[in-house]
């Protein structure tokens, strides 16, 4: 029987899109493993056939030359598939699998855009690797597995925050700050200015919190980034009943039964959108710079308010 190992990024993110795939795959006969990521090691004694990552960025570069040398097939599937807006992602995940296009054996795109984007960038030899499959993470929204994520509960609104690079959980300031230029995608200049931009933005989401608890009175869950440290928001809102901190577990249940999810620039939009709502950006509330950034994708399928009167009103 042949064995893949999955390597888990982050497990309250991952897990349960990764039991969906694996589930798949022994009905395949394939043996399964999961290995969290502080303990790589592990995958060589296991010694798969093949190994799943999530992602092809630079940390991941030695693991998978080490693989390749012992004949272990690399397969990426990527944990955030919703590229564009104030990161850059999509010119930083194309440049990171142009890094990695000698190491893996297979890559898998999220959608048509993503696909056409990378296919028309990865050389000739190597475009035999680039593969439309979709994700088992957006397979989880399907309507054949909502009643697993589904709980008749109170509705509440529902705020997701986007700020790991400036309130990191595992990592630093510092460190994040140095990825941002190691990534090559902006200057210096322009890190500088995104990092300002991000401060005041968490600053006017943590005001509209303020005032969305003031004005309608309904529970209100803040979903923290699962690479954010959530005791920032924990502290700020200690004081009020009605608003809780989440950051932990999968997200789904959260989007099944919220009556809002207001974001900016995040791609839980995406999942939220696959439950058949929209969600509402907040970006009426940011800077001119700040709105710039929105990804166009992103905006399609949001309520996009012009002013503070219009948000109260949706």
């Amino acid at each position: 029987m042949k064995k893949i190992c999955v390597l888990i990024d982050n497990p309250d993110r991952d897990l349960d899109h990764n039991i969906l795939l694996a589930s798949k795959l022994i009905k395949k006969k394939y043996e399964v493993y999961f290995v969290e990521y502080y303990k790589i090691y592990e995958v060589f004694l296991i010694n798969p056939d093949c190994l799943i990552l999530q992602h092809c960025r630079k940390n991941y570069l030695h693991l998978m030359k080490e693989c390749k040398k012992k004949g272990i097939k690399i397969v990426i599937l990527e944990s955030e598939g919703g590229h564009g807006g104030v990161y850059k992602f999509a010119n930083r995940f194309d440049n990171y699998v142009l890094k990695s296009k000698n190491f893996f054996d297979l890559y898998f795109c999220w959608g048509k855009k993503h696909f056409n984007r990378l296919i028309k960038k990865v050389p000739k030899k190597h475009k035999h690797k680039i593969k439309l499959t979709g994700s088992p993470k957006n397979d989880l929204l399907n309507k054949m597995y909502k009643n697993y994520f589904f709980k008749k509960e109170k509705k509440f609104v529902l705020f997701s925050t986007k700020f790991p690079n400036i309130n990191p959980k595992f990592t630093t300031f510092k460190g994040n700050y140095k990825s941002l230029l190691d990534a090559g995608t902006v200057t210096k200049r322009a890190t500088d200015d995104l990092i300002t931009n991000l401060y005041f933005a968490r600053d006017q989401l943590i005001d509209l919190i303020f005032k969305t608890n003031k004005i309608l009175k309904k529970e209100i869950i803040v979903r923290v980034h699962p690479f954010e440290d959530p005791e920032y928001y924990k502290n700020k809102f200690s004081k009020i009943k009605n608003i809780s901190i989440s950051s932990n577990g999968n997200i789904i249940p959260l989007l099944n039964n919220a009556d809002h999810l207001i974001q900016y620039d995040c791609q839980t939009a995406f999942d939220f959108y696959a439950t058949g709502k929209s969600s509402i950006s907040y970006d009426f509330y940011l800077n001119k710079k700040l709105r710039s950034l929105l990804d166009i994708e992103i905006k399609k399928i949001s309520k996009l308010p012009r002013n503070e009167k219009e948000f109260f009103q949706i």
